[in-house]
């Protein structure tokens, strides 16, 4: 199978809402590439300028890079199989009017795969990481590892906690669905 690499679209959805924080309330921003289960998750909230843009896409951009999606984006995850996956909501509130917005949920990835990263095949902008040493600088492309990833269709790599990765059938079922937000760069499936 195939393995892709998932982004926000800046270029087609640059107009789209960018979800803010005014306090991040002691979470750690980075909390989501440790690959935990969160228990207890408080009520979280992001704000948005109708003003500036208020199309609300299924991928939403956020100044902290986390994975934000609607509950239609959820829905097809969870229809696919969302193991290693927790679903956490937030609120979007409008800066001008207040209203909320319940409609999205930040995805934890609570296990990431490990050993199917491969270390030798992905091309690197700088430092190239090690079996010893996480990866937190970006690929030009990664190289998988397809029998490491067993029927995951959303997940983290453990040596590179930043990106996140799909299945080729995930990857179709939301061009499908017209799932609004998306960009694919495909990785080397070995």
């Amino acid at each position: 199978m195939k393995y892709f690499e998932l982004m926000f679209n800046y270029e087609k959805y640059d107009g789209a809402t960018c979800l803010m924080t005014k306090d991040i309330q002691g979470i750690n921003q980075y909390i989501f590439d440790e690959g935990k289960k969160i228990d207890k998750w408080q009520d979280f909230s992001f704000y948005y300028n109708p003003d500036e843009a208020n199309e609300f896409i299924d991928y939403q951009g956020n100044e902290l890079g986390w994975f934000i999606i609607s509950s239609r984006f959820k829905k097809i995850i969870e229809d696919l199989g969302s193991e290693g996956v927790q679903f956490l909501p937030i609120k979007i509130i409008n800066e001008k009017d207040n209203s909320v917005n319940t409609d999205y949920f930040v995805v934890n990835f609570i296990s990431h795969i490990e050993g199917a990263f491969d270390f030798t095949n992905s091309l690197y902008v700088g430092e190239k990481p090690t079996k010893d040493k996480i990866a937190f600088e970006p690929a030009r492309f990664y190289a998988i590892r397809e029998n490491s990833i067993k029927n995951y269709h959303v997940f983290k790599l453990k040596e590179c906690p930043m990106p996140f990765f799909i299945s080729e059938i995930l990857k179709k079922t939301i061009e499908k669905n017209n799932i609004k937000g998306c960009s694919f760069k495909k990785t080397i499936s070995l």
